[in-house]
């Protein structure tokens, strides 16, 4: 795995302990979810919840505080949150300035939600040792005054910015208001109602008496303020309302009965009731004027299960506080409506699963199971035609005439019914079918437009001739195959061309009413006969001239032409196994499946999926079993009664939209720890990783807890991936290893229903770079070590400065000392000379001529070494005076020329003698060995090469001219300088040398 790759986390949070149940509430459409003690939920006794602002669920429990994101739970007690004074907590409340108020045993703790940090404790009650007591109740005012009371009956106020304060009620001797004082608020006013002292008010800071215990006849504390009914008390004989209008207490919400302990009005306007023995949950539908009574559907009433509290979040949730943890039911309005569920309908051995459905021309309604044929007229009455003591069970439903309807029955092939009376007539076999007609068990039906119908049994496919009232066989030849015997046919269907489509196991098949074999579609097909399954269910032809091929297992293929569409999860189905298809009337195909129910729009091709929360009755739909009626209701069979849907009708429902939220990151530290943030606070600025630690860690949800498990997510990491990558249903997220660079992580989510959330996560992701690759760090080294250069320049320029002066000054000085001891040294002789003996004369002359030699040779060295000679121009001047000097006197003709190219290029000392030794050496030998004749000399530079050429004709004094040492010489000189030299002598002799110069050290003239 690439180390800088951001990857999904194999990562599960262990949950010790934890037991998460779904329980499916027949009839109510509800989804129960349960979670028990665990090491997240802190402890099994749960006393109160609330939803906060940012969309968490906190729980009180009698061993910490628990915070619930839909997935996993962080519990924070006095252990791992630091000041919190009590892990014994009894009452939530979140107040504007995203401060959680947490009564414990011990006094208040309030938490920041900003910093997950305890802000400030408070220790408002004590008892006569003076230790701090438990608190019991919070509530809030408009005015951000904070009232608190104590299980022994005190209470306490907090004003903004000041401290508590006690509330002394004034009517009683021990200034007190009872045992364990519920507090509630409305319009300005604080309602305490206690256990054994009934209901106060405080207004204007005086308190005053509403009713008494006896008044009361007997209650539990409860006052709460239900919206559209005010402030409601809970009593021993149910319900009262508060009105301090007519100081009156006015029962409501008579539908609970007496014996109640707390109310909530959901918002959906339903109420939900716990009675006062704590074990049983009611719900009053205001619409359907239903009472129900939701207690076995939530846990067996033998587990001594007690209800503490019950609340619903902003997506309509209703969540229950137990002494067995918590419970959880979604209470979103129903989308379906449900027809002869269990619930709905009692009778020994009934089976809530159906098949064949019909509306007949009057708009009656009949739907055939496994426990017999019903009627439900328009006015909604429903009656049972015939039950499964006869054991028909009407697989396909067609009518026959107005009085009459055909039933094809599994296991007693086609009956005809009175739809009034429920009279059967079977017909008898009349033709050699190798079997009885008793044991046709049908897995499809079909009356064809000619008035037979065909249906497909587990032995093959048969016709019934309704004229006749006779069954035969029918043989479907494809090649060899003989479709109705060797292959098992799961759905007939008749095209608008008359053409008959055979679902079978090998694909599906095509013939005409006769039987002719026209067209085979399966997963070898060639061309537009491909699909890419074989185990057919069902096929639909759609509005636009599609055809839907339906697998057991694989999903559907959509077929138009040479074009081919796949539906499958990966793209939103519900599931692959597809039970029915069928197209409403408003280009919309729906689609059955095992595990819920699809709506796919042919328009803008967005599917929507529908589950128990959304009404169903269950998520597995019965193969076949659908109906769209001449009014455009949608009815589904399941193993649990019939759905109906109305389409149209979901955009009335009003659900708030969930929102995306961060609930946990991590972020490395040194030494293996690790930095954990509880909120988004550190992701709102760009977040520094360090390049050794470039980790980070990332948990979301989406706040509607509506399935949380079948969230779906993505992610976008801009500055590295080029596409969304597919979280699937994790939600969390981990990178590792990222490179030094800009980044940012975007994450997307869509919820159970198909619903993209309208928000993003955004964070800004910076990795930084190891110092030694940073710019600044790049910079200061570049300067320092431009700095060195320069340093070591400088020094180095110096340093031949002074060797430059210091060989300038010795060449002057052998010129000046040496040169003119030397030139005494010849005239002196010479002055000798006229004087001397001629034997003197002799060696005065060669004293003279030697003095004035090597004064000449000391000349030419001096030159060579002296800086101020340094370029070619030099040269060229040297050897054309030097050549001038020894050829003015002869009868050579002596030419010199150059070619720099505009070149002016530096020799350095060596270069310097070298070539002019060469060149005098060379000049001196053809003056030794000729007296007349012709010279020429030519010096070129170019770009990399310095070459001289030296050619004579001159005449030679001897017959053979002798080489001597003077050309190795030659050779010798021209290999320091790593040069070539080459001689000639064809009509003359040619001296032609070449050697390299630095191109860097070239100078313009």
């Amino acid at each position: 795995m690439n180390n800088h790759k951001p990857y999904k986390s194999v990562f599960f949070r262990i949950k010790t302990g934890l037991i998460i149940s779904f329980v499916t509430c027949f009839g109510f459409g509800q989804n129960v979810e349960h979670w028990s003690e665990n090491e997240s939920l802190a402890a099994r006794n749960v006393n109160h919840g609330i939803q906060d602002k940012k969309g968490f669920i906190w729980f009180a429990t009698d061993n910490g505080l628990s915070r619930f994101d839909g997935y996993s739970f962080e519990y924070f007690r006095v252990k791992n949150l630091k000041g919190l004074i009590s892990d014994k907590i009894n009452f939530l409340h979140q107040s504007e300035n995203e401060l959680l108020w947490i009564a414990t045993s011990n006094g208040i703790s309030v938490l920041d939600l900003k910093t997950y940090k305890i802000k400030r404790n408070y220790f408002p009650f004590k008892n006569s040792a003076g230790n701090s007591t438990e608190v019991f109740c919070i509530v809030e005012d408009d005015n951000k005054t904070i009232w608190v009371s104590s299980a022994d009956g005190q209470v306490q106020k907090k004003e903004f910015n000041k401290n508590f304060e006690l509330v002394e009620n004034t009517i009683t001797s021990d200034k007190k208001f009872g045992i364990r004082p519920h507090l509630t608020y409305c319009n300005g006013i604080v309602f305490i109602m206690s256990e054994n002292r009934g209901i106060f008010y405080i207004t204007n800071n005086k308190c005053v008496q509403f009713a008494s215990e006896k008044k009361l006849l007997k209650h539990n504390g409860n006052i709460q303020n239900i919206r559209g009914e005010g402030i409601v008390a809970s009593t021993k004989s149910g319900f009262v309302k508060v009105n301090l209008k007519t100081q009156s207490l006015t029962p409501v919400l008579k539908q609970f009965g007496p014996e109640t302990f707390l109310v909530h009005k959901d918002n959906s306007n339903n109420v939900w009731a716990i009675q006062n023995d704590r074990k049983t949950l009611q719900k009053y539908d205001f619409r359907n004027k239903l009472l129900k009574d939701y207690t076995s559907f939530l846990f067996d009433p033998k587990d001594n299960v007690h209800l503490n509290f019950l609340f619903e979040d902003r997506s309509s949730n209703i969540w229950l506080c137990t002494n067995s943890g918590v419970y959880k039911t979604t209470n979103e309005q129903s989308k379906f409506r449900t027809l002869l569920t269990t619930d709905q309908f009692q009778a020994p051995n009934y089976i809530p699963s159906f098949r064949g459905m019909l509306e007949d021309k009057e708009g009656t309604l009949f739907i055939g199971g496994y426990s017999g044929l019903f009627r439900i007229d328009k006015n909604g009455s429903t009656r049972r035609l015939f039950d499964n003591k006869i054991p028909y069970t009407p697989y396909k439903l067609f009518e026959k005439n107005k009085e009459e309807l055909w039933a094809a029955c599994e296991g007693y092939g086609i009956i005809s019914v009175n739809k009034r009376t429920g009279e059967i007539h079977q017909f008898d076999q009349q033709t050699k079918v190798i079997y009885s007609y008793k044991g046709i068990y049908l897995k499809a039906a079909l009356i064809a437009k000619d008035g037979d119908f065909w249906l497909a049994s587990y032995d093959g496919i048969l016709r019934f001739n309704t004229k006749t009232s006779k069954y035969y066989l029918q043989d479907l030849i494809f090649g060899k195959l003989n479709v109705s015997k060797k292959c098992q046919t799961s759905d007939i269907k008749q095209h608008l061309d008359g053409s008959l489509w055979v679902c079978t196991d090998r694909g599906v098949f095509v013939f005409n009413e006769k039987g002719k074999a026209l067209k085979h579609y399966h997963n070898k097909g060639k061309g537009t006969n491909y699909i890419p399954f074989n185990d057919l269910n069902c096929v639909l032809f759609d509005a636009k001239g599609q055809t839907w091929f339906a697998s057991k297992s694989k999903g559907i293929a959509i077929r138009k032409g040479n074009n081919l569409e796949y539906l499958t999860i990966n793209n939103g189905l519900c599931d692959n196994g597809v039970a029915s298809l069928t197209q409403d009337l408003n280009q919309h195909v729906w689609i059955a499946t095992n595990k819920g129910l699809s709506s796919y729009s042919l328009k803008n091709k967005k599917i929507k999926n529908y589950y128990l929360e959304d009404g169903l009755s269950n998520n597995e739909f019965n193969h076949s079993s659908n109906l769209v009626t001449r009014k455009g209701n949608l009815f589904f069979g399941g193993i649990n009664g019939i759905n109906s849907f109305l389409p149209g009708t979901e955009k009335k429902q009003i659900r708030k939209q969930g929102k995306l939220i961060i609930s946990k990151v991590e972020i490395p530290l040194e030494n293996n720890l690790k930095l954990t943030e509880y909120n988004d606070q550190k992701l709102q600025k760009r977040l520094h990783l360090s390049p050794d630690l470039s980790h980070l860690y990332l948990e979301f949800f989406v706040d509607n807890f509506l399935r949380s498990e079948k969230n779906t997510y993505e992610y976008f990491l801009k500055g590295y991936d080029k596409n969304w990558q597919y979280l699937g249903t994790q939600n969390h997220i981990r990178f590792t290893g990222l490179a030094p660079g800009k980044y940012v992580l975007f994450v997307r989510a869509t919820d159970s229903k198909g619903t993209k959330i309208s928000n993003k996560i955004r964070v800004e992701l910076t990795v930084d770079q190891v110092f030694y690759k940073t710019w600044w760090f790049i910079l200061i080294l570049l300067t320092g070590l431009s700095s060195i250069l320069t340093y070591v320049m400088y020094q180095r320029n110096k340093r031949y400065q002074l060797i430059y002066q210091l060989r300038n000054e010795i060449a002057s000085d052998i010129h000046d000392n040496f040169g003119s001891t030397l030139t005494k040294i010849a005239m002196e002789s010479e002055l000798l000379e006229e004087e001397a003996t001629p034997v003197q004369k002799v060696l005065f002359n060669e004293i003279s001529t030697n003095c004035r030699s090597a004064v000449s040779g000391m000349r030419d060295l001096v030159w060579c070494i002296d800086d101020r000679n340094e370029t070619v121009i030099n040269l060229f001047d040297k050897m054309n005076e030097l050549g001038y000097n020894l050829f003015k006197k002869t009868q050579i003709d002596f030419q010199i020329k150059s070619d720099f190219s505009e070149r002016n290029p530096k020799l350095n000392p060596i270069q310097r003698k070298e070539l002019f030794f060469i060149y005098k050496e060379a000049l001196t030998n053809i003056l030794r060995h000729g007296d007349q004749g012709k010279v020429d000399i030519q010096l070129k530079v170019t770009e990399k090469t310095l070459s001289l050429r030296i050619f004579n004709t001159t005449n030679t004094k001897e017959q053979k001219i002798s080489t001597g040492m003077g050309l190795s010489n030659m050779k010798n000189r021209v290999q320091k300088l790593d040069g070539e030299i080459t001689f000639k002598r064809e009509e003359g002799f040619e001296i032609f040398i070449q050697i390299p110069l630095n191109q860097n050290i070239f100078t313009k003239r």
